[in-house]
């Protein structure tokens, strides 16, 4: 639980690498606003996400093409555990891992800590191969990650967080 979390951001897209601070804000227990802006204060993107959909109120030109919408909202969705996941799903329990479903192609692993209060490792699964990996690293129990590593294995799509804390 968070109202708002800044991280330091460098996201390589279409040959394009931006660097800035994204900003998580949850609005209620629901509902989340994204906000990537580099250091001056130009947007490359701004995005709700609501329990089951979500929606670019902006984004950067260059950006703005429906397979790289769609990865963001998929990405960070996986991170937020928010948006993107069938209204159907039953929740699958394995032995070390919870999968759901996506409302689009594949499914999703969560590896949870010991205490299955937070997930180091999230697996975005294909057909036959892992599509992307988010590795996430924290600092305290009761915490969003300090840092975050989202990599996709078909294409160059990385994008690397580092949470900004009071002193920065």
């Amino acid at each position: 639980t968070f109202t708002t979390i800044k991280y330091r951001a460098s996201i390589d897209v279409l040959n394009k690498h931006l660097s800035g601070i994204l900003i998580f804000k949850q609005d209620d227990v629901s509902s989340f606003r994204v906000v990537f802006i580099n250091e001056v204060g130009t947007t490359f993107f701004d995005l709700s996400m609501e329990a089951n959909e979500y929606i670019f109120h902006s984004i950067l030109s260059s950006m703005d093409k429906k397979a790289v919408k769609q990865t963001l909202a998929k990405d960070i969705g996986m991170i937020l555990i928010q948006s993107i996941f069938d209204n159907k799903n039953e929740i699958l329990k394995t032995s070390s891992y919870y999968e759901l479903k996506l409302k689009r192609k594949g499914m999703v692993h969560y590896y949870p800590n010991y205490a299955c209060t937070q997930y180091p490792k999230i697996l975005n699964i294909g057909k036959k191969k892992t599509v992307t990996t988010i590795n996430q690293f924290y600092l305290t129990k009761e915490s969003m990650a300090d840092s975050i590593f989202v990599d996709h294995h078909n294409f160059h799509f990385t994008i690397s967080l580092k949470q900004m804390h009071v002193t920065e």
